[in-house]
């Protein structure tokens, strides 16, 4: 079984992140330079820094969900897709993560070239990881389609 991805253009990646705006951090202060006031921005703000992890999360859900084209993710929308990447295997969702950013940066080609593997036992650490993942989101997939 294979899971197979596709390469997102710059725009759609562009536009993946466009549409889910980056938490702003809290403004503590102004100050005051050459007549013009500018915000003073607290980005050690423990919920700032927590909604920006959350905020990468997603974006990096969202795209792996457009990227892959098969197994389907249960969902109408993208988000509703991205959510599904929830109940999966983290080891799983680390290969998936991996792969997308290689097609991002590398190519089609690279990612091809690659082999993934669980961290598991010795049994299943000798299995490509691919067929696991696409087992365990085959898995999210029946159950989500009820």
């Amino acid at each position: 079984m294979q899971v197979e991805l596709k390469s997102l253009t710059p725009d759609e990646v562009l536009g993946l992140n466009f549409s889910n705006p980056r938490p702003k951090a809290r403004v503590t202060d102004f100050k005051k330079e050459d007549g013009i006031i500018y915000p003073i921005y607290d980005h050690q703000d423990s919920a700032y820094l927590k909604s920006l992890e959350e905020w990468a999360t997603t974006n990096r859900r969202r795209l792996i969900a457009a990227a892959l084209v098969s197994p389907e993710l249960p969902g109408e929308t993208l988000d509703e897709k991205a959510q599904a990447l929830n109940d999966i295997e983290g080891w799983a969702l680390v290969g998936l993560t991996q792969a997308v950013n290689m097609l991002l940066n590398v190519g089609a080609d690279a990612v091809r070239l690659r082999t993934f593997r669980s961290h598991g036992d010795a049994h299943t650490s000798d299995m490509p990881a691919v067929r696991e993942v696409a087992e365990s989101i085959l898995e999210l997939a029946d159950t989500g389609a009820e």
